[in-house]
């Protein structure tokens, strides 16, 4: 397996070495380094290796050092693909007294994604220049590769202790009772909602389920019209829907704050058998959330 430096791809030889240094020099350090970057993330196969060994130490509460890591390597058979104990020991050399770990961590994640993204598109090339290719499965599988990416490089949250997680809680629940009844996320454009929930807030997942017709991309439209007149700034994604399917809804909001199904905004005998609240019917709290 060639050196990824050979190749000219994106890495952080030093930063690699240094976090698996730091590691050894303090096992303490293993764990914020587990939670920041994974071994797929070093570029050199050896240091992938020898990260892994060392998570396998630490995760089985054994001391992480030179002696008990070059064994773990010669068990799984990876001692001398590492380069012998004599790499192991050269780890340490150069790293500082208080290394700052977290920074490497960054630094080697960032690489990482560099790299992805380079091995993404090499092969969205090479299955775009094949012969008989449909772009739409390539560009699927484009967007498919890109949101892993993402996913697998995001910033993992920091871990906390419970009694700082109270006192978060306990201060965010003090702002609330502070607040007056405003918001303190974006509006849901239905008040008994909004003052039940105090709006839809950071890193929320709101889902709107309903019959097939029921309105759901018209109340989704609504939110997030009300939110952009606020000022903040809107983006909507549709997997399903065109860019003009969606803006359809936006001047049927009328015909809903009128009382007329969304699925039949043209069909006024079919609003005259609906007498009763029913599939497809809009209830007052439903007008009051379309109205504009």
């Amino acid at each position: 397996m060639r050196d990824n430096l050979q190749r000219g791809l994106p890495a952080a030889i030093e930063a690699e070495r240094s976090i698996l240094g730091a590691i050894l020099l303090d096992n303490k350090l293993a764990h914020e380094a587990l939670a920041a970057v994974r071994a797929d993330h070093f570029s050199l196969d050896a240091h992938r290796r020898i990260y892994a060994a060392m998570a396998a130490l630490v995760d089985a509460g054994e001391p992480a050092d030179p002696i008990t890591l070059a064994e773990k390597l010669d068990r799984r058979n990876d001692l001398e693909a590492v380069g012998g104990i004599v790499c192991l020991s050269s780890l340490i050399d150069g790293v500082p007294e208080r290394p700052s770990i977290a920074h490497y961590c960054k630094i080697v994640r960032e690489r990482a994604v560099l790299r992805g993204l380079i091995y993404i598109a090499q092969n969205t090339v090479a299955e775009a220049t094949e012969h008989g290719a449909n772009h739409e499965h390539v560009l699927s599988r484009l967007e498919s590769s890109l949101l892993a990416l993402r996913s697998n490089t995001e910033d993992s949250e920091q871990a906390t202790t419970l009694a700082e997680q109270l006192l978060t809680t306990l201060n965010a629940l003090q702002r609330e009772r502070h607040q007056d009844g405003e918001l303190l996320g974006l509006t849901t454009c239905i008040q008994e909602l909004d003052e039940c929930t105090t709006g839809i807030r950071e890193k929320e997942f709101w889902v709107i389920a309903a019959h097939p017709g029921a309105g759901k991309t018209a109340y989704a439209s609504q939110v997030a019209r009300a939110n952009a007149r606020s000022g903040r700034t809107v983006r909507v994604f549709s997997i399903e829907m065109s860019a003009g399917t969606v803006a359809e809804a936006r001047p049927r909001h009328r015909v809903w704050s009128a009382g007329v199904t969304l699925a039949q905004p043209k069909t006024d005998e079919r609003r005259r058998h609906d007498k009763g609240p029913g599939r497809g019917t809009v209830h007052h709290r439903g007008k009051a959330a379309f109205a504009n």
